[in-house]
């Protein structure tokens, strides 16, 4: 059963194995699709989303991705086919979590609660779903990483799921927004959707004396050089410039009265940063008191707010695992399900 700091969100963004693109800008009610769901996976206390644009590169996405604390890769200028990007976003991920929840941009309204009940399931790949539909987003362990990365076959991520050894679980939800796409014929439900999202408590910490030391942005900042072992990249992969990135650091040793990143210059591997003891150890006490406060504050809101807006079941002890006949009784796939991607 995967940890809540042990899984990361992916959310990727390409052509479907039918050549079908989405804008992840497109418009849902209020906000880009990508940012609907960038918010319930931070809600649900995800340590990070990382957005997979396949193809050339994309100016206003990354102006986005800059204010909502999200990391940004892409894939190969060629590869513009969703399928490349999850092979893309999980070789990223492998090194450093053990789960991942993968999502196409345009399955936008599951919720925070949805995703925690994913997270109660101790099997290595599951779907949520409702209805007798399956839908996003996809729960895959590390363990099946590596057979997903090496699938050269046709049908994307779909006929890539069918070759694994592990078996798929499908999680029961009442969560009608996992298998609720902007452009199909279940889109006159998004209003009432939309409705039922607007309400709910958003957590984030900042840390400051005069100064602010750690706050969503200056905590990811730190995480990815210590993962990248590069300022540059780091802030190129959060969509800051370079001389921003350097400015929070800056301000965070100040506000800490000590240095935190030790930066190694020169030599043939072109020098390298990485965190120091004291910044890794505040981090970690950091990620601790966020989540121990984002847990608090949804106690409070249902204290306050008995009556809710959020209809999702909450989450609760292990959920109820749909699993395949021998006659095939299974639910029903939705096509976009472990399959556009």
């Amino acid at each position: 059963m995967p940890q809540t700091a042990e899984c990361a969100a992916m959310i990727v963004c390409g052509a479907t194995h039918r050549g079908e693109v989405f804008d992840p800008l497109h418009k849902v009610g209020y906000l880009p699709a990508i940012q609907w769901q960038i918010r319930a996976f931070k809600d649900a206390g995800l340590p990070l989303v990382l957005l997979v644009l396949c193809g050339p590169r994309n100016r206003a996405v990354e102006k986005l991705v800059t204010r909502l604390g999200v990391v940004l890769i892409y894939t190969q200028a060629v590869e513009t086919d969703m399928f490349s990007g999850v092979k893309r976003g999980l070789s990223y991920l492998e090194d450093q979590y053990g789960w991942v929840l993968i999502t196409p941009p345009d399955i936008p309204l599951f919720s925070q609660n949805t995703v925690r009940q994913l997270l109660h399931t101790s099997a290595a790949v599951a779907n949520p779903v409702c209805q007798g539909k399956s839908g996003h987003p996809l729960l895959l362990a590390r363990t099946c990483f590596a057979q997903i990365e090496a699938y050269q076959g046709g049908g994307g991520l779909r006929r890539a799921l069918d070759t694994l050894s592990q078996p798929r679980a499908y999680i029961e939800v009442s969560d009608r927004g996992i298998i609720l796409a902007v452009e199909d014929e279940n889109g006159s439900l998004m209003p009432q959707r939309l409705n039922r999202q607007q309400l709910h408590p958003e957590v984030q910490l900042t840390l400051a004396t005069d100064l602010v030391l750690l706050n969503p942005q200056s905590r990811q900042l730190l995480s990815l050089i210590d993962w990248t072992g590069s300022v540059r990249t780091a802030s190129t992969q959060m969509g800051m410039s370079y001389s921003k990135a350097w400015q929070l650091l800056r301000q965070a040793e100040q506000a800490f009265g000590h240095k935190l990143v030790d930066r190694q210059r020169g030599g043939s591997s072109g020098g390298r940063a990485s965190l120091l003891p004291a910044a890794k150890n505040i981090l970690r006490r950091y990620d601790l008191l966020e989540e121990k406060l984002r847990a608090a504050g949804q106690v409070l809101f249902n204290q306050v707010f008995p009556e809710g807006w959020e209809q999702a079941d909450p989450p609760g002890p292990q959920p109820n695992l749909l699993t395949a006949k021998p006659n095939g009784s299974e639910p029903v796939a939705n096509d976009q399900a472990g399959g556009n991607c």
